[in-house]
């Protein structure tokens, strides 16, 4: 048994590297080495794992054909293990296979012993050099093969020489493949397809997972940028064959995302990434990026603004019946009154009152229509006059709790471009969540103000604040502070709305007792200045939080 598994361990390639110390001190010598006969060159050469450069490879060689010839040899060799001459003994294990025995004090019956479990062995060597040839021959080209071959013949006298650099080669090749099937199973698993367009011929090549990501059929593409932007939605093919052409023209990066139409008319999102280099004196642009099927994120983010839609839609419904709960109960009463009384002047009265507060139910109507009548592009509105409707529709809510709201509003008209129903949902986030943060009797107070070019509006409570680990996190989707309430997307979807309209969100907060609260100031560009919405609504997947929906 112990023999067993000694040879066992000759299995490894890390014990093949040493010569089998442990097997050969088991019949009394120091180290051994299989020799396996090269199929091309038909000479013997150390088998896989074991040492492969050998001192003095003419002697060796010498030594190994006798071997092949007589069935066994003995003789004095440089040990490629210890550098140092040693007896050696060689016995023939197969046609293809020998086996070499290195130290002084050789068992008589070491052959007996090894030689059926060696066979197997050998056997086991021989198929993984057939394999690791059948694996070179397909890497390398016909006639790359036949030239080799030609040259190992014509030059079999120097193989010894030429050993070293051929291991060396075909290592290295081994090694690209590798890393070629790494890569290409990388791309598989994650989905990304790769491409190459040159910038004068206009001819895109398309790896395969590129072709499977537009819808193409399968295998590699070689052809004009034409056939791929044909699958390019009609909405964004412009826009798309655009952008390429500044990339190409100005050497930027080329970074975007469109829809595909696929057989069958399915829509798939794709975002495409890529850089453009210049070959030879500089001239010749050429592009080269990934493809990446987004459409699963995108259906994913459409998810989570449903669900704060929902949410929205529930807040603003509450608000609503609040808002025009009151007026209808005053109007029942006062009809009632009129009914009842028979002084006209009475009843002229009662019905003026009843206007008043028809007049107040329609004002809430209307505010609540501003949240979601909305077009499909941007147009101008003023933030001050937004932000007012939202103070009017929540202000009475906002009172039942105990807190005083303190706006401070511009009375200039200054106007902003974007969708005023999606800075309403924006700016009511805040204050809704401003609110729950306050103490009763505490206040908030809301200012718009107009510096250079740009709106800011300002949010501050007088609540509890919020800690550092939470600040970290508090525009993060599904995280939320609140245990029993709160999707956890208001300030996620809130920073998305201010993003689209080209502004920043900052936010400042404090846990101290003496100096409690949270600020969030809202950055918005006026319209007409610097920053612009020309390729704003192109470049985004969808609108956001559009109650129409």
């Amino acid at each position: 048994m112990p023999l067993i598994d000694e040879l066992a361990k000759l299995l490894n390639p890390s014990d093949r590297a040493l010569g089998g110390t442990s097997l050969a001190s088991f019949v009394g010598a120091t180290h051994l080495c299989i020799f396996i006969r090269d199929p091309e060159l038909g000479k013997f050469l150390p088998a896989p794992g074991f040492p492969q450069k050998l001192p003095d490879g003419i002697g060796w060689s010498r030594f190994l054909r006798s071997i092949a010839e007589s069935d066994s040899a003995q003789a004095q060799m440089q040990s490629p293990f210890s550098l140092t001459r040693l007896p050696v003994s060689g016995f023939r294990l197969s046609e293809n296979a020998v086996v070499v025995i290195f130290g002084h004090g050789l068992r008589s019956d070491a052959r007996d012993l090894l030689a059926p479990y060696l066979r197997i062995i050998a056997a086991l060597l021989v198929e993984e050099v057939r394999t690791n040839l059948a694996q070179r021959r397909a890497a390398l080209a016909n006639e790359m093969e036949l030239e080799s071959r030609q040259l190992a013949m014509a030059l079999s006298e120097a193989h010894d020489k030429l050993a070293e650099a051929l291991d060396a080669r075909e290592t290295l090749v081994r090694e690209i493949r590798k890393k070629d099937e790494r890569l290409q199973l990388a791309r598989r698993i994650s989905g990304i397809g790769v491409w190459e367009l040159h910038g004068l011929t206009r001819e895109i090549y398309l790896a395969p997972e590129t072709t499977a990501i537009y819808g193409l059929p399968s295998g590699e593409f070689l052809g004009s940028i034409n056939n791929v932007t044909s699958r390019i939605h009609q909405d964004d093919q412009a826009r798309v064959r655009g952008e390429i052409d500044s990339a190409l023209a100005g050497g930027e990066d080329y970074d975007t995302q469109f829809r595909v139409i696929w057989p069958g008319g399915i829509v798939r999102w794709i975002e495409e990434r890529g850089t453009v280099i210049r070959e030879g004196d500089g001239s010749t642009p050429t592009m080269i990026g990934f493809s990446l099927d987004i459409t699963q994120r995108a259906m994913t983010e459409e998810s989570l603004i449903r669900s704060e839609k929902l949410a929205a839609a529930g807040r603003l419904a509450a608000s609503i019946a609040h808002e025009i709960n009151n007026p209808l109960e005053a109007l029942v009463n006062l009809i009632y009154i009129a009914k009842n009384d028979s002084d006209l002047s009475r009843i002229h009265g009662l019905l003026t009152q009843a206007d008043e507060e028809l007049l107040r139910i329609s004002s809430a109507a209307r505010q609540a229509l501003g949240f979601y009548r909305e077009g499909s592009s941007p147009s101008l509105f003023d933030v001050s006059a937004v932000t007012k409707e939202i103070v009017e529709l929540f202000s009475r809510q906002i009172r039942d709790t105990g807190v005083l709201l303190k706006p401070q509003l511009m009375v200039e008209r200054i106007e902003i471009e974007g969708w005023p129903g999606e800075i309403k949902q924006a700016i009511s986030n805040l204050l809704i969540n401003a609110v729950h943060a306050s103490r009763r009797s505490g206040s908030i107070r809301i200012r718009v103000r107009h510096i250079r070019e740009r709106i800011q509006l300002t949010i501050a409570d007088e609540g509890h604040g919020i800690s550092r680990e939470h600040l970290q996190r508090i525009f993060e989707p599904f995280f939320s502070t609140k245990r029993n309430s709160g999707t956890g997307l208001g300030l996620w979807v809130t920073k998305q709305i201010v993003e689209r309209h080209g502004g920043s969100i900052r936010v400042r907060s404090n846990t101290d007792t003496r100096h409690q609260g949270t600020v969030f100031l809202l950055s918005l560009p006026v319209a007409g200045s610097a920053k612009r919405f020309d390729n704003m609504e192109q470049n985004l997947r969808y609108r956001w939080l559009t109650l129409n929906d």
